[in-house]
């Protein structure tokens, strides 16, 4: 049971992860001369996009095996799946912490 209540919370903690790609959260603000301030809003997977989508690609399928695994996990206990599913699991929260720094570094003029 203990394995179970892991694994679906892995599976939920990736989905999250995935979520949250594409919701708009990066604001920029832009000033003009005649005192009107623009805000802009991105999601980091637009900031990705521009130069960076190899971390997104790289998140994205870590987290979809990390998803699969989980599942395979639930549906079989496996000493040899339950290692991969964490060593997986892992590399993908390290992946995503990566990418979602890279995207809030973005800087963009106006």
């Amino acid at each position: 049971m203990k394995r179970r209540i892991l694994s679906i919370i892995e599976i939920s903690v990736d989905i999250l992860c995935i979520v949250f790609f594409f919701i708009k959260f990066i604001g920029y603000r832009a000033d003009f001369p005649n005192g009107i301030s623009v805000y802009k809003y991105f999601s980091p997977y637009q900031n990705l996009a521009d130069d960076r989508i190899w971390l997104f690609i790289a998140s994205t399928v870590f987290i979809a095996a990390s998803i699969i695994l989980g599942i395979l996990y639930i549906v079989k206990d496996n000493k040899h799946i339950k290692n991969a599913n964490y060593i997986v699991f892992g590399s993908s929260i390290i992946i995503y912490v990566i990418a979602m720094i890279a995207a809030v570094s973005v800087g963009r003029g106006f």
